[in-house]
């Protein structure tokens, strides 16, 4: 069953969902759109990572992974049109990723605006690449 499920899966798909969750990230987090919002709601925890590159890569390979596990959602959920991984797009990331970024964040004290903003960003991000590979299992 794992094999076919597997062999089933888009890894093209997979490749451009993951790139287009990247530059949703980068976009997302500009300054004219969300990202002084983001530097501000930091507060004093403000961002300075010790190696921006190696955020950039960690961000990669959890993108990539991200966008694998939707493939294998949607395959194993036999979505083949946009509008079916459209919902399921929003079914994982307002009903699984939110409450949970929702949930650390309120626990570890972060500030709501800094809560909002992330997690409207992974429900937009997993919409996104869900999208995107619904677009692939459609027109192919």
């Amino acid at each position: 069953m794992w094999m076919n499920l597997l062999a089933s899966i888009d890894y093209i798909a997979v490749l451009f969902a993951a790139i287009a969750g990247m530059v949703l990230g980068a976009v997302w987090y500009l300054p004219g759109v969300f990202g002084t919002a983001w530097r501000g709601a930091l507060g004093n925890e403000r961002w300075n990572h010790p190696d921006p590159r190696q955020a950039v890569i960690v961000r990669a390979l959890a993108t990539g992974i991200t966008a694998f596990s939707l493939a294998v959602l949607v395959a194993g959920a036999g979505v083949t049109t946009l509008a079916g991984s459209l919902r399921l797009g929003l079914v994982v990331g307002v009903g699984i990723v939110a409450p949970t970024i929702i949930a650390d964040y309120h626990f570890s004290g972060r500030r709501w605006t800094l809560t909002g903003l992330t997690a409207a960003h992974r429900i937009v991000h997993i919409v996104l690449m869900s999208c995107v590979l619904g677009a692939f299992n459609q027109y192919t």
